[in-house]
């Protein structure tokens, strides 16, 4: 049970991390458009 516990914990990290790359990507993605170079 412990080894899954930390998979878990492991796993939903990832999918954090992942969600919050995401957005910032998104985001800056939404502001290059609105304000072209």
């Amino acid at each position: 049970m412990g080894i899954g516990e930390v998979g878990s914990v492991e796993t939903h990290h990832y999918l954090y991390v992942g969600a919050g790359l995401g957005i910032f990507l998104l985001r800056w993605m939404i502001a290059f458009i609105q304000n072209p170079p």
